[in-house]
């Protein structure tokens, strides 16, 4: 039983043709049951952005690409929302683990497709995300001074920013959190971004 089928051409046409033509050869060559109501026949030009199993293809220029759907993606930025959750209870470390981990199976399945810009946009919101959760985390005033000190952050700045009453998302941002918490110190707690994962794939390492 073959569940659906995707016949993808130039033309309306011949995509309708070639869809033809596989499911009489499926059916009787094959002596397999083609669901009809789930296959399509685009044409990659007149529908250049259609949703199947979460992708779609795109016509960038004379460049036909698979991409995730933007639902898809919607859907991901959802998901990666709520790991990152500042309201969750959670340590840094369980949120770096869970995010991590949806990461690499996200990356899993709609790493055939071409996820150079969504990773590259995704990582450095999901970073401030887990920054603000951080900040939060350490609660008072004298717990983030303590915190900024232990990560070289000079006493006048410590200080500063400690006693400071920005909002989470804001402190996220700032620029004695982005040079503290730095990249390299979310990486050593384990957090590995969708352009890494997606990087992997692409060109695996030894």
């Amino acid at each position: 039983y073959v569940d659906d089928i995707l016949i993808l051409a130039k033309s309306q046409r011949a995509a309708e043709r070639l869809l033809k033509s596989s499911t009489k050869y499926l059916e009787t060559r094959r002596k397999l049951k083609v669901n009809r109501e789930k296959s399509k026949a685009i044409s990659i030009y007149k529908t250049p952005d259609f949703k199947f199993l979460g992708f779609s293809v795109t016509k960038r220029g004379k460049e036909v690409k698979l991409m995730p759907h933007a639902n898809s993606v919607a859907k991901l930025k959802r998901k990666l929302k709520s790991l990152t959750g500042r309201s969750k209870g959670r340590g840094a470390r369980e949120i770096i683990r869970k995010t991590t981990e949806y990461n690499r199976g996200w990356v899993g399945y709609y790493g055939i497709a071409d996820l150079t810009w969504i990773a590259g946009s995704l990582d450095g919101w999901v970073k401030s995300r887990i920054r603000m959760c951080i900040w939060k985390q350490w609660k008072n005033i004298s717990t983030r001074i303590d915190a900024l000190l232990r990560l070289h952050v000079p006493r006048r700045l410590a200080f500063k920013w400690g006693k400071s009453q920005k909002g989470y998302w804001r402190i996220a941002h700032s620029q004695i959190m982005m040079t503290s918490v730095t990249n390299r110190i979310l990486e050593k707690a384990g957090f590995i971004g969708l352009k890494q994962c997606y990087e992997n794939i692409i060109c695996p390492r030894n």
